[in-house]
């Protein structure tokens, strides 16, 4: 899902009729334990334990009936305590704080323990331009 803040940074940037903000430069990807919702709120992150997003560096794939995939691994830090129960990756413009732009739901929950190590594997994590419901 998109962000209506991300929606019209996008059209604003592509039709020059407001051009700042500017599209991001860099995306990180972080993980929820609640539901976001279109406005870029009800974002619950995992709070310390090792948790922190991640830049996304590797390429991602050529966009294909909107919709782009990464094209390897994506890998967090292994945490250190318990994250709880994730329901959903978030798409961020920056490392902390920043504006929500897209959100996905997991098909379900993944419970992030201590010691262990979240992941997207290639071409597991599909973002879509999608418009708000």
């Amino acid at each position: 899902m998109t962000t209506t803040y991300f929606l019209n940074l996008i059209m604003g940037n592509v039709f020059l009729s407001q051009v700042d903000p500017k599209i991001p430069e860099n995306y990180y990807i972080g993980l929820s334990t609640t539901a976001p919702d279109i406005s870029g709120s009800n974002v619950t992150e995992p709070t310390g334990g090792n948790y922190s997003r991640v830049l996304i560096t590797s390429a991602l794939s050529a966009p294909e009936n909107g919709q782009i995939k990464n094209s390897s691994d994506i890998d967090f830090p292994e945490s250190t305590e318990d994250w709880g129960t994730v329901t959903h990756y978030v798409l961020y413009d920056s490392q902390d704080g920043g504006n929500l732009l897209m959100y996905e739901a997991f098909e379900s929950g993944k419970l992030i323990q201590s010691e262990s190590q979240a992941r997207f594997k290639a071409n597991t994590l599909t973002f879509t331009l999608k418009n708000p419901e």
